[in-house]
């Protein structure tokens, strides 16, 4: 059965008909032209269900409910009364969870990673029934049931389970006829703003009003330059249209912007069209887009968040980048779609626009503050499949211009490029920009057959074109990008430890490096000392050219890590020797060196165990680093000030710390060792700077010790030590707090 094709009901004109002559006449914040419901009718039968092929689409998530616990389920999936036409699993682990041909599934999860398994249903009817057979229950339901309840959950032992069925009603692919895009040829223009995050400054629910008046003043100059252009056959927003967590009285405000380039305008879903907190559950809830949908409606007459269109001899694709916590785990039928729109359009040079940029930037916000590396990659992967991506251009970043050129790279055959805001201030790279000036400003694509050509034009109307070809970016020279630590090749014993191969066998993070006096070193250099034996050099300090409140996060990329296999019953024991660079150091500011050790069992993270000398940033490592699973334990290096300090590290000993820890418990496979330096990036000029040498490890099963730094015990890290990265909004600004 095809499910019926939705047409769109308004026009680009409905938004000067209800906005009136002059914007937001006679528009509060309490009227709402659209309700949800009108935009996507109510789900009440098996035929709403249907997507464009005629068939169901089910989710089926685990998750565990222990935060002691790695738990697997495995058992089978059948259907009576229907037929399973395939499945697909996503954030499964192929060296612990499966998914097989004949539907037989094993999954282990921890409370910081479900899996998460797509069926496709044909021949479906109300009584079908679905059975998940496990070794320790089985669970059976019809699709009757479910589409009376929207979810249906269950508990075996730890591991929750968690069915409901996708809709595919807010994907699509657009007629830009429908938007009033009457063109035929293959020579246009367009234009893209990035990040206009603008809004109403009288809305006091609204994180920061004084800034919102600022990216308003440059919005309108940005909207200004595709007017007068004159030649845009359609404006893109590629995401953050308004700023703070997507209220209507923002949206109100920005629909008045937007009309005003007199061209058919675009969205992308971005992180602010959503409340932080919004949640995609029970069954498949939209909800928390709904200020969205009712804008898009009015701005263009769209309904959809996932779309692809065409012009000329160019394919475009439209990808939403929420970036909101468990989004990709409620939607992976996006993935599937993506997947078959690039296979059908192979032939055709291919432009995607998405909001989170796929490579790395090279600042801390976008280690945290970007999608997951599972994500990344399922993505990239996709993407770079056919060859027929030309051009993936992002936001996000507030990037400056020159950091924006600097920072465009080729991944398989794709130029990736993150664009400059059209309204927020650029954040603070390090250095001066090209221009004097401000940045905010436009994008245009000039598209000439099947080739395109990328310029940014400055509301000071200067204009740079970016180059045909950028330089490659090499996975393997920065693997932490889209591999997760435990991922990383394992080493049998630690190699290179003195640092005679300089970085060889060490993984590091990319980090934006500036043209001059760069705010983080990390080179081999001689003992400072001896002169003679070569010493890892790690330095950090607060970037130059700081814009207040504007970096959001600690700088704490300047890290690099080995992982190391561990054997049934090891006990590692590190020893190194570690310098303070004193020229280079400014005690009692917020930075610090330190010496993270995590360790493995598969996939999940068992030990968190942080040495550190001055200040420390109690969640090093963000998000993605299992915080919840298992939570740091932080131990000082204490006073560093004389000379060559020699340190030992007991890791069980100190894991061992913990009532609640026992290293005989752990079934552990790898473990991996970091060294870093990390500055808060804000406030005085603080910097540190350190020297590491001579690491060895030993992995005596029988070995009584303790971690000490020149015969002293080691003391776990005082309180006032500890930096948790707590922000206020003061003067529009992000403020860091202790």
């Amino acid at each position: 059965m095809q499910r019926r094709k939705f047409l769109k009901g308004f026009g680009l004109s409905l938004s000067t008909a209800w906005l009136g002559p002059k914007g937001m006449a006679g528009i509060t914040s309490n009227h709402y032209p659209f309700s949800l419901q009108e935009i996507f009718p109510p789900i009440t039968s098996l035929e709403d269900l249907l997507n464009e092929e005629g068939m169901v689409l089910l989710r089926v998530s685990f998750s565990s409910q222990s935060p002691e616990e790695l738990n697997e389920v495995s058992g089978r999936i059948r259907v009576k009364g229907g037929e399973i036409h395939k499945t697909q699993a996503y954030n499964f682990n192929p060296s612990e969870d499966s998914l097989t041909a004949n539907h037989t599934f094993t999954s282990m999860t921890s409370l910081d990673k479900s899996d998460v398994m797509v069926l496709w249903l044909k021949d479906v009817k109300d009584n079908t029934q679905v059975s998940i057979d496990t070794r320790k229950d089985s669970i059976r339901f019809t699709i009757q049931e479910l589409l009376a309840k929207s979810q249906l959950e269950w508990q075996i032992e730890q591991t929750k389970i968690e069915v409901n069925y996708l809709l595919d009603k807010e994907i699509g692919y657009l007629d830009m006829r429908e938007v009033g895009v009457n063109f035929s040829g293959d020579q246009f223009t367009f234009a893209i703003m990035a990040d206009p995050q603008g809004g109403d400054p009288s809305d006091e629910s609204n994180d920061s009003t004084t800034r919102m008046k600022v990216h308003n003043a440059f919005i309108e100059d940005s909207v200004a330059l595709i007017k007068d252009h004159g030649n845009c056959l359609f404006n893109l927003v590629l995401g953050d249209i308004v700023d703070s967590k997507g209220q209507w009285s923002n949206y109100l405000v920005l629909l008045d912007f937007l009309k005003r380039v007199e061209c058919p305008t675009l969205w992308t879903v971005g992180n602010h069209e959503t409340a932080y907190n919004i949640e995609f559950s029970p069954g498949y809830n939209m909800e928390g887009f709904t200020n969205f949908f009712r804008a898009q409606k009015a701005m263009n007459g769209m309904k959809e968040i996932l779309y692809a269109f065409d012009l000329g001899k160019w394919h475009f694709v439209v990808w939403p980048d929420p970036l909101r916590r468990n989004f990709w785990e409620t939607h992976p039928h996006y993935f599937d779609w993506l997947e078959k729109d690039l296979e059908k359009n192979k032939d055709r040079p291919t432009i995607f626009f998405h909001h989170v940029p796929l490579l790395p930037i090279g600042i801390d916000p976008l280690i945290n503050y970007v999608e997951s590396v599972d994500v990344k990659r399922k993505v990239l992967d996709i993407i770079t499949k056919h060859g027929n991506v030309k051009y993936a251009l992002s936001g996000h970043v507030h990037i400056p211009l020159k950091a924006s050129l600097k920072t465009a790279r080729t991944y398989k055959g794709i130029h990736f490029i993150n664009l400059p805001a059209a309204g927020y201030r650029p954040r603070a790279f390090g250095e001066a920009d090209l221009t004097g000036g401000p940045v905010q400003g436009i994008c245009l694509v000039d598209v000439h057959g099947d080739q395109a050509k990328i310029r940014y034009r400055t509301v000071t109307r200067q204009d740079f074109n970016y180059p045909e070809s950028f330089p490659e970016f090499n996975e393997s020279d920065y693997p932490l990008w889209l591999l997760h630590k435990w991922e990383l090749p394992v080493q049998k014993t630690l190699i290179n430890g003195d640092f005679e191969k300089d970085l060889e066998y060490w993984n590091k993070r990319y980090r934006y490096e500036e043209d001059e006096n760069p705010s983080n070193r990390m080179e081999v250099r001689p003992d400072p000392e001896t002169d003679s034996d070569k010493a890892l050099y790690l330095f950090s300090k607060k970037r130059g050219f700081h814009i207040p409140g504007q970096d959001r996060m600690p700088q704490t990329l300047n890290q690099l890590c080995q992982v190391i296999a561990l054997s049934k019953g090891a006990q590692p024991t590190i020893k190194l020797q570690l310098r303070i660079d004193k020229d280079n150091t400014l005690l009692d500011s917020f930075n610090g060196v330190f010496i993270w050790i995590e360790g493995f069992e598969k996939s999940y993270k068992r030990v968190n165990l942080v040495y550190s000398f001055n200040k420390m940033f109690f969640g090093i490592g963000g998000q993605y680093s299992e915080l919840r699973t298992v939570p740091p334990q932080h131990f000082d290096l204490g006073s560093l000030w004389s000379g060559w300090a020699e340190i030992q590290i007991d890791v069980k000993s100190d894991f061992n710390k913990k009532e609640e820890h026992r290293w005989a418990d752990l079934n552990l496979d790898r473990f991996a060792i970091n060294l870093g330096t990390w500055t808060v990036n804000d406030g005085e000029n603080q910097s540190i700077g350190a020297f590491i040498k001579d690491i060895t490890i030993s992995m005596d099963s029988n070995t009584q010790s303790q971690s000490e730094i020149n015969g002293a015990a080691l003391l776990p890290k005082k309180e006032e030590a500890l930096w948790y990265g707590g922000i206020k909004h003061i003067a529009g600004e992000h403020i860091y707090t202790t």
